[in-house]
């Protein structure tokens, strides 16, 4: 009996089930260097450490979340051994008070246990988009390191009052 032909219809249809597979299977486990943290071992994992530590709190059906997330990942990579990278997925019912959590995604700097500095949520525009990460690098190597002689930490800021001045200041 010969096969009936594949019409492109069904071509198609195989094409798109596929692609759902692949958006619906399941994501990469987190990076090895990204410790989790929950209420009960904030304290051990990141107010009694000595060092610089990275603790990120987000929710993980938040884009803004997950991409904050992959950028932990990255740093962890690139600053292997330098610092801790910590995350701590944030239960929507808990109280943030504890933390002086104000919104998701926050990451926060400890230097010994102690909060030095802290990043609430991800820029709203594409450009500032692009450049979170080259942000997060040299946030990391200015605050955090103290490697301000590093050739990649450059920066440029400018300053615009409500006068209408401006002042352009960098290092």
């Amino acid at each position: 009996m010969p096969r009936p032909a594949q019409t492109p219809l069904s071509g198609l249809i195989a094409v798109c089930a596929v692609c759902l597979l692949c958006a619906c299977a399941r994501k990469a486990p987190p990076p090895p260097d990204i410790m989790p943290v929950t209420a009960e071992t904030f304290a051990e994992a990141v107010l009694r450490q000595p060092g610089l530590t990275l603790l990120l709190f987000y929710n993980a059906d938040s884009p803004q979340s997950r991409e904050l997330y992959d950028l932990l990942g990255w740093l962890s990579q690139s600053y292997k051994g330098q610092l801790r990278f910590c995350a701590f997925p944030w239960d929507a019912g808990a109280d943030p008070a504890p933390y002086r959590l104000e919104m998701l995604p926050s990451l926060v700097m400890y230097r010994d246990g102690w909060e030095i500095d802290r990043m609430r949520g991800v820029p709203d525009s594409a450009e500032a988009r692009r450049a979170l990460p080259d942000d997060l690098e040299l946030w990391v190597l200015g605050t955090g390191l103290e490697r301000t002689d590093d050739p990649r930490f450059q920066a440029r800021f400018s300053y615009r009052f409500n006068n209408g001045y401006t002042l352009e200041a960098g290092n």
